[in-house]
């Protein structure tokens, strides 16, 4: 069995919980702009995203 110090388990839980509330906020973002939440968001919607604000 693999055995983690508090430390290291504090600071992943905790980094968890930030990245998670990032997340939650860019959902709300796009959720307000698009009308929905994508299903994921990554570097090929964001791409499109882009492309289509900048042709207007």
């Amino acid at each position: 069995m693999i055995e983690i110090d508090s430390d290291t388990l504090a600071f992943g839980e905790s980094e968890y919980r930030r990245y998670t509330a990032r997340m939650k906020v860019i959902e709300g973002i796009l959720i307000d702009r698009m009308g929905y939440k994508p299903k994921r968001v990554d570097d090929k919607l964001l791409e499109s995203l882009r492309v289509k604000i900048e042709n207007g």
